[in-house]
């Protein structure tokens, strides 16, 4: 006996992320409209983790982004105080999106934002420049052990994680080189969280495994931070 396997509906991202200044009402009114619009087209709309307060359907999807981070001593107190209040909203959003139990995509700002300034130093000075210049001095320096998403749902919903997404922005790139300067090694670390079994889910563990990629790197000429923290081989 044979039977057809019928695939799920393609996502649309339709955002619909910081909507400040907009009146509750009027957003809500045109996540609703938008969604339907999605629908029609046959596809599961997805959107940024705001979009949860115009209410969740069983098809909705969301994209968990704002998480707390830690703030540069720079930042004005006024940002500040605009970023609790959006921590605040961003808390009560994923009760949300719990509660409805729909799917989410991890990718909160904290561990998967990777345009952050490296906290540690590199292994030797050849790198000091590229290491003093590139990251968004918004945010204070984080090491690359700190660089793998946490759970952020919560214990016991590990089904709802519909998957994890690293993000990169380009504010202090200027060439090819400082963009994998950035992602190199933070990102095998978000594909580590992400795939590996729990049990492997240690800094030393990982260490181990994260060296042996300098060599690899090396030979595709990719520019990567040789963090004081690894031994790379």
């Amino acid at each position: 006996m044979s039977h057809t396997v019928v695939p799920p509906p393609a996502r649309f991202d339709a955002g619909g992320d910081e909507p400040h200044g907009m009146p509750h009402d009027l957003y809500a009114s045109y996540v609703e409209r938008l969604r339907r619009l999605v629908r029609v087209l046959g596809r599961c709309p997805l959107g940024w983790q705001e979009s949860a307060r115009a209410g969740l359907g069983p098809d909705d999807i969301i994209q968990y982004w704002f998480a707390g981070i830690t703030l540069a001593a720079s930042v004005p107190p006024q940002v500040r105080g605009q970023l609790d209040a959006d921590l605040a909203l961003s808390r009560r959003d994923l009760e949300t999106a719990a509660a409805a139990a729909v799917p989410v995509i991890v990718s909160p700002l904290s561990h998967c934002y990777l345009d952050v300034p490296y906290a540690e130093a590199p292994a030797g000075h050849a790198q000091a420049d590229r290491h003093g210049r590139l990251g968004l001095r918004l945010y204070a320096p984080t090491t690359v052990a700190e660089s793998e998403p946490v759970d952020v749902l919560g214990p016991g919903r590990e089904a709802q994680v519909a998957g994890v997404e690293a993000a990169i922005w380009a504010e202090t790139i200027s060439g090819f080189d400082d963009l994998c300067f950035l992602l190199l090694p933070r990102l095998p670390g978000i594909a580590d969280k992400a795939w590996s079994a729990p049990q492997l889910a240690s800094w030393a563990g990982y260490r181990d495994r994260l060296a042996r990629h300098g060599r690899l790197w090396a030979q595709d000429d990719l520019t990567y931070f040789r963090t004081s923290t690894v031994d790379w081989l």
